[in-house]
Formats: structure tokens, sequence, C-alpha cells
């Protein structure tokens, strides 16, 4: 039997699942286990250590694809809004990826929490034990593991209990503010679909769930020389065809096939 060894006296970590319960992790194995079993698509795992020092990570798992790894400061803000860093594989050439490189996308299942999300083939981690690894470094603070990096710090999702809360959240990150009559239309528009689940993925989005689906429509804000407006899409009409609409005016702009009866 190997003996592990924990590297300093804080190194019992706790996995916290959507349940919240909290189990105690005493190793990079152990952790890289519940890594493994994580794998239904867009949920979130927390990992944080004792004693609590602001730090903490989360595993979102991607299904078949692999897992989103992110660790967080406490103290890491952008406009006041909580910020993290994903896992990042470095290239073969040893660079980052960036938009001007040749680095393939992945675009996030619509049906998830991260609905209009795309990341770097290097974001998506197909290793557990590169996971845990690389979480394990970060919350014990020693050196993350070869080959990888921690990326650009981005805003972190935010779940909300109204799309009020939401625009709120968006004024408060200092960003552009929605227009004033669009952001009412879209409130309305809200309320109208009967929503369960509000998502601030961005300053410039709002991913919201429709009761009693997986279904999610994104809000998106855009400004142009021309005006500032808000569009919709995922919504579907009677007979299943997708269209997007443009706020505050409700014009429909696509419509597109029979999107399925999820």
């Amino acid at each position: 039997m190997n003996e592990v060894i924990a590297l300093h006296s804080s190194a019992c970590l706790y996995w916290i699942s959507i349940e919240g319960e909290e189990i105690p992790v005493h190793s990079v194995q152990q952790l890289a286990a519940h890594v493994s079993d994580w794998r239904d698509y867009g949920q979130e795992a927390k990992i944080r250590n004792e004693p609590a020092d602001g730090r903490g990570a989360v595993v979102t798992a991607l299904g078949n694809d692999g897992w989103l790894a992110e660790v967080r400061d406490g103290r890491a803000t952008s406009g006041g809004w909580p910020t993290s860093q994903f896992l990042t594989r470095l290239q073969d050439d040893g660079g980052i990826p960036k938009l001007t490189s040749d680095s393939p996308l992945y675009i996030a299942n619509e049906y998830s929490d991260l609905a209009g999300s795309t990341f770097f083939a290097e974001q998506i981690q197909v290793s557990p034990s590169d996971v845990a690894q690389a979480i394990w470094s970060w919350l014990t603070e020693t050196p993350i593991p070869k080959g990888f990096v921690l990326g650009k710090a981005r805003r972190n999702f935010l779940v909300v209990d109204t799309f009020a809360d939401a625009l709120w959240w968006i004024s408060y990150s200092g960003e552009q503010p929605w227009p004033t009559d669009a952001a009412q239309a879209a409130i309305e528009l809200a309320e109208e679909l009967e929503i369960d689940r509000v998502v601030v993925s961005s300053p410039m989005q709002v991913a919201v769930r429709l009761r009693g689906t997986a279904r999610r429509v994104r809000f998106q804000f855009r400004s142009r020389a021309e005006a500032a407006f808000v569009r919709v899409t995922g919504l579907t009409d009677d007979l299943g065809h997708e269209f997007t609409m443009k706020l505050p005016g409700r014009e429909i702009e696509r419509v597109k096939p029979n999107r399925g009866s999820n």
C-alpha cells in the first residue's frame, strides 16, 4: 500500500456536491476519484480547503467530453464581480491559446447553464488526475503541474432569483447598462416565459431556463453605432420552430427549423 503524505497541515480539502454535502478529501487520488464520478453535463461541484482561506475551485462536468476546472480566490473581482481562472493546457509549442491561435473551440450544450459559452479545446480536461492535481496544487499553494497554466481571469457565472436581479448585477459591474426600455421589455418577457432559473453569464448575457424543461433562452445585449438593443435567442413557437426576437419592439428576426421537444 502506498502511503499518502499530506503536503502540510491545511492539505485536507472538501468536495461539495450540488446537494451541499461536504466530503473530506485527504489525497490527490481521492479527489481524482470524485472528479471521475462527476459526469452530469453542466453540473458543478465545489472544492475548498481547510482551514478556509478564501481559495476555492469548481469542477464542471461535460458528460463524456471531460471537465472544466476553475480556480478562485475570494479576493479576486472585476468591478465587484467575482472572477475565476480556467485550468488550461499549454499548446504543443508551449503557448497559451488565444483568439488569434488555431486552437479548436468547444461549443457548450445549449441545454445547460453553459448555454452560449465557447471554450478553447485546451480548457477542456479529459484526465481526472490532471484536474485533481491542479486543484490540489492551487488549494495547497504549490506550483501548478507542468504543461498547464491558469488562464486569464473571467467573471463567474452568477445564479440569481429574478431577471431584475440579473440586471442589477450587470449595472453593479460598471459595464454599459442595458437600455432602459429594452431592459424592462426583457423583464416582462421573462415573466411571460415562466422561468425557474436565471444565470448571469456576463454583463452582456443572461440565460433563463423554462420551467419544467432543460431548454435555455438567452438574452444578449448588443450595442452598435446606430442603436443598443437586446436580442433573445432560443424562443420557440407552438410548432417547435426556433426564432430570435429583438427587444424592446419584439421584432422577429430569424426563424429556424423545428428544434425538438426538449
